[in-house]
């Protein structure tokens, strides 16, 4: 693969990976769960951008076809174009902690489940995942909102981890979200309604942690050409690929473009107690 041609993305967005059909043969040929492991790794610890391309293979590694081979050799040869890329931490000014989470909805075509990508910056990407979620969200709005209480669920780790080396209390951390409707329904929602109530637990949740004097979250609004956890959802086109993980991989989070609520065309903090949102059967 040292002399293969390089492209550009680690995943082919005109390409949809599917479960093998009684036409195609099995592929014993080729390791394939062994490279899933050592992409994974990678992945994990220093490439974010090849993560939800690596994801979406290992989904398969009980049955590859040749079409999940030859998108994990895809991944290769954008390694090879891109050896020198990989996490850069620090920068000039003090690091801030933000978070941002993003939901692909019904993106598994076997299952209809969504996919969950959450990425944390603290001068640098410091945690991140992307993952299916468990159950099948019948909206988008439910998608995000799963996908947010991962989020949360990392963050209050990550401030209790900060909290314990910097020992000094932090002020509430950044949140950044592009659904309006799962924004209305953590921030202005008054009560169960028909088409929320079964997963209301979660927006509890959710309420506690990022509404009233006492949260931990300050939700904001980022639009999603800026959402830097779009990529940990699905495969994106070259140019919003390229733009998100450079965003994310070049160092300081300060550089972000969601980094303040007073660049009000990006991203703006979500007023407390005063949107409403009703959801009527």
């Amino acid at each position: 693969m040292q002399d293969s041609r390089p492209v550009s993305t680690p995943g082919a967005t005109n390409v949809v990976l599917t479960q093998r059909s009684d036409g195609d043969d099995a592929r014993t040929d080729f390791p394939f769960s062994e490279c899933v492991g050592k992409l994974l790794y990678l992945a994990r610890m220093t490439r974010p951008d090849i993560m939800t391309a690596v994801c979406l293979a290992a989904r398969f590694t009980s049955d590859p076809t040749g079409q999940h081979i030859s998108a994990l050799k895809r991944i290769l040869r954008y390694l090879v174009g891109t050896s020198s890329r990989g996490i850069v931490l620090g920068g000039k000014s003090r690091p801030i902690l933000r978070i941002a989470s993003d939901a692909s909805f019904a993106e598994d075509m076997q299952q209809r489940k969504s996919t969950t990508g959450i990425i944390a910056m603290y001068g640098g990407p410091i945690d991140f995942c992307c993952r299916k979620q468990s159950t099948v969200a019948l909206s988008t709005t439910e998608a995000e909102v799963n996908a947010m209480t991962e989020g949360v669920r990392m963050g209050i780790y990550l401030r209790t981890l900060i909290h314990d080396i910097e020992a000094a209390p932090l002020p509430p951390t950044f949140f950044d979200e592009d659904n309006q409707a799962a924004i209305a329904v953590v921030v202005g929602r008054t009560g169960t309604k028909s088409r929320t109530k079964h997963y209301d637990i979660k927006v509890r949740f959710l309420q506690e942690h990022m509404t009233g004097d006492n949260r931990k979250f300050e939700l904001v609004y980022c639009s999603t050409s800026n959402m830097i956890a779009d990529f940990l959802t699905k495969n994106l086109p070259t140019p919003a690929f390229v733009a998100l993980t450079n965003q994310v991989m070049r160092g300081s989070v300060g550089e972000t473009e969601c980094i303040t609520r007073a660049e009000s065309g990006s991203a703006q903090a979500v007023p407390q107690a005063t949107m409403q949102h009703n959801n009527r059967s």
